[in-house]
Parts: structure tokens; sequence; C-alpha cells
């Protein structure tokens, strides 16, 4: 006897359905007051603002990432100063006398500054 693709069972409660699904039913489904609160959504938040107070909320938020960019922006030129400085102090200190490996490090130390450099202008 050939099988059916339904599993056990499945094929009487194929025959019992009414033609129309689940579309054709009038009545509402019926949410309980937990299930509801996790469909709206918004749970969790201890105190959110009101319409008047996310405007001030957003603000802020644009600020201190302004800030922090700035911060970021500022640090990196002051790295860029500070390998600049210690590419120039070792020139100085040598005397004149720099090998193959002084300039790779002189010229990798320069690179590494415009790099931040370019990162702090990018971050704009």
């Amino acid at each position: 006897m050939a099988k059916t693709g339904l599993g056990r069972g499945l094929q009487h409660l194929m025959k019992e359905q009414p033609a129309g699904g689940r579309e054709s039913s009038p009545q509402k489904a019926q949410v309980t007051p937990g299930m509801a609160a996790l469909l709206r959504g918004g749970n969790g938040a201890a105190g959110e603002p009101q319409n008047g107070d996310k405007s001030e909320q957003a603000e802020e938020s644009r600020a201190a990432t302004r800030r922090k960019r700035l911060l970021i922006q500022v640090s990196l030129f002051v790295a860029d100063l500070v390998v600049i400085g210690l590419v120039v102090r070792l020139a100085f200190v040598s005397h004149g006398g720099f090998g193959v490996i002084e300039v790779a490090l002189s010229i990798l130390a320069l690179a590494i500054g415009a790099w931040l450099s370019c990162l702090a202008l990018w971050l704009k």
C-alpha cells in the first residue's frame, strides 16, 4: 500500500479544515495582556522620554558624538606630531650618520604619521 506524503493523522486533519481556511473566520483573535505587551515592544525601558524630551535627548546625543569625534581627531593629530618629533630627534641625535635601518624606520614612522593625519581628517 502506498503511503501519502502526509504523516500519521495529518490527512484526517486536512480533510476537516474549512475551504476558506483562517481568512473565513469572522471572529478576532484573542490576545492575552502579556502577549499584547510583547507584541507592542519597547518593554524594559525604565524611563522612556516624552515627545518633548526626545529632541533634547537627541541633541545631547549628537553633541556627545561631536565631542567624542573631536577628541579622537585631536589625539590623532597629537600622535602624528609625536611621531614626527621622534623622527626629527633621531635625525639630530645621530649627527647625520643614518644607516639603512634608520632610514627605513624613519620612512615607516613618517608614513604612520601621515596615516594618522588622514584618519583625523576623514572623521570630519
